[in-house]
């Protein structure tokens, strides 16, 4: 049996209606305790910030969480130098897509004192739904493609024989936009307008080939 085996490249977009904050909160300090101590007052500021400007805050979730021992070489002389510990927390906080939520809690982090370090990042919130779409469309250009060839070689499509879809290929397009918070107090806020999320994915499609029907005369 003769096939025709073509991959079908598809796309889809969608406008953005979820954000996600990626914050990161730090703190140094020569003994572990204070350390540690320091970085907790300045992630509860950050929750309270949060609270204040009326985000969720039982959707602020931590991410990861570390405490390590500072050194740096001394080529004078010739050994690690120990200069104290950094104490890591970083939290990510999601919400609907809200222009004047994110202004609020923008303006009140950066006055809070937290010096939280912020990535914003803009999505959607039903990937799954977006992710078809753009598989059923690169299905879709696999047939067109199919089509044409054959048209071209005088034959036709017959049975779809198989389908292959690697899940790993789905890609989002989207990128974090850095916030610098302690420039930001009092500052205006930006007029933030996200583009469209795309997501882009590939199906490889075979057909059975027949030879093109006789026409009547």
């Amino acid at each position: 049996m003769k096939t025709i085996r073509v991959t079908g490249s598809g796309s889809a977009s969608a406008p953005v209606d979820h954000v996600v904050l990626r914050f990161d909160v730090a703190a140094q300090e020569m003994d572990y305790e204070e350390a540690v101590n320091a970085l907790n007052e300045q992630v509860a500021q950050l929750r309270r910030d949060v609270e204040i400007a009326g985000a969720p805050l039982d959707e602020m979730k931590t991410t990861s969480f570390s405490v390590d021992a500072q050194h740096h070489w001394d080529s004078d002389d010739k050994e690690s130098v120990f200069y104290g510990y950094r104490a890591s927390h970083n939290l990510t906080l999601g919400f609907g897509w809200d222009q004047d939520l994110l202004n609020a809690l923008l303006r009140q982090i950066a006055a809070g004192g937290s010096c939280a370090d912020l990535n914003i990042m803009f999505t959607v919130s039903d990937q799954d739904a977006l992710q078809r779409m753009a598989l059923a469309d690169a299905v879709n250009s696999a047939r067109t493609r199919a089509e044409i060839l054959a048209e071209a070689a005088g034959v036709r499509l017959g049975d779809l024989q198989s389908i292959e879809h690697a899940w790993s290929e789905v890609r989002f397009d989207y990128g974090p936009v850095s916030y610098a918070m302690q420039e930001a107090a009092g500052a205006p806020m930006a007029d933030v307008a996200p583009e469209d999320i795309d997501a882009s994915d590939t199906a490889t499609l075979v057909w059975e080939i027949r030879a093109e029907r006789a026409r009547a005369l």
